[in-house]
């Protein structure tokens, strides 16, 4: 009987090879099939090389090699463009279930090994990184040293697709109420925390004496804004249109929350700014809440669902939540005590008229 099972079990073996070779079946490259979906994703060979670090000498050849292996045309040259074809396009999302699932089993082994550690790639638009990245990392050092993470400072149109890429692991963006962003089924959404849109005035202008202020007091002001092609900026020219009733005079631009803050601290605006820039912590400046609406924006962490279980994922955006929580200092609250520097740097009469 064994001597009969061993004939069989070779004749299995016989029959699947010759199979295997009549249908001329390849093992594919998962670094060739990579080079495949960022063309797709990235739409030429340069930007491909750009983003991978190799030349683009080498992304052609690999890509020649893959369809060579494969034994269809995955691409096509239109002008000078190089285009998946149908082929191709199927084989990408082919590709992209392959790696979800390569990536949901390294979760699976981390989280075996009962150890939280490797390597993280966050990018972050600007404004959280003070108040919630650099104290959650402080926190998630002290919790898990064997984590690295790697900070970027980047706009979420540009760090979503990359983090859906896998180019990064975590990605921190906003939402405003009124904007809400595309959605990508590849990633996960957690919520930081409500990020409240403030008004920042230099101390002595009159309307900083009030607790809350209305942006219709504010239309003959001086003001400073984001660059226009930003949602920010956009949020504000409305905010002064549609609620305040007027045409903002912007005299400065920047997209650089400090340079608002310093600006409006020297006396040469107004401004809105998202309560997690802490412009209060500039005592020549007073913050406070807008009488007119409840502007806000949402902050969020994004990262690919396939790596959601992952021990080192789950730790940093834990740790993110948790500095959310207590991010953001009480509606309406700004620097006390003092306005010492204020009158150093603009002794005698305020900059601004007094309002009768």
């Amino acid at each position: 009987m064994p001597l009969i099972l061993g004939c069989r079990s070779r004749h299995v073996q016989h029959t699947l090879l010759c199979f295997m070779r009549k249908l001329n079946l390849t093992m594919l490259d998962v670094r060739k099939l990579v080079l495949l979906r960022e063309l797709r994703a990235r739409g030429t060979i340069a930007a491909v090389a750009e983003a991978l670090a190799y030349t683009p000498s080498a992304v052609s050849q690999q890509l020649a090699q893959l369809q060579r292996e494969t034994g269809v045309a995955l691409t096509e040259r239109v002008g000078r463009r190089l285009r998946l074809t149908d082929a191709g396009v199927r084989l990408v999302e082919h590709a992209d279930v392959l790696l979800g699932r390569l990536e949901e089993a390294e979760a699976e082994l981390q989280n075996a090994a009962g150890e939280v550690h490797g390597r993280l790639k966050l990018a972050s638009l600007q404004t959280p990184l003070l108040s919630l990245v650099a104290p959650a990392l402080e926190l998630l050092q002290h919790r898990h040293p064997h984590v690295r993470v790697e900070l970027f400072e980047m706009e979420p149109e540009r760090s979503l697709p990359a983090v859906v890429l896998g180019e990064y692991d975590i990605a921190l963006a906003e939402e405003y109420t009124d904007m809400p962003r595309r959605r990508y089924p590849e990633l996960e959404r957690t919520e930081l925390c409500r990020d409240p849109i403030v008004v920042a005035l230099p101390r002595d202008h009159p309307a900083a004496a009030r607790s809350v202020v209305s942006l219709r007091d504010l239309g003959d002001d001086a003001w400073l804004s984001a660059y226009a092609d930003t949602q920010f900026a956009q949020t504000q020219l409305r905010a002064c249109r549609l609620i305040g009733d007027f045409e903002p005079d912007v005299r400065h631009w920047a997209n650089d929350t400090a340079i608002l803050i310093a600006l409006v601290a020297a006396g040469q605006g107004v401004v809105l700014l998202p309560g997690l820039a802490r412009a209060e912590h500039d005592e020549r400046i007073a913050v406070r809440p807008i009488a007119d609406a409840d502007l806000g924006r949402t902050i969020y962490a994004l990262n690919r669902l396939t790596a959601t279980t992952r021990p080192s994922i789950r730790a940093l955006i834990g740790a993110l939540r948790e500095i959310g929580q207590t991010a953001l200092p009480p509606a309406g609250s700004s620097q006390p005590q003092g306005n010492r520097r204020a009158r150093a740097l603009r002794p005698g009469a305020s900059t601004y008229p007094s309002h009768t």
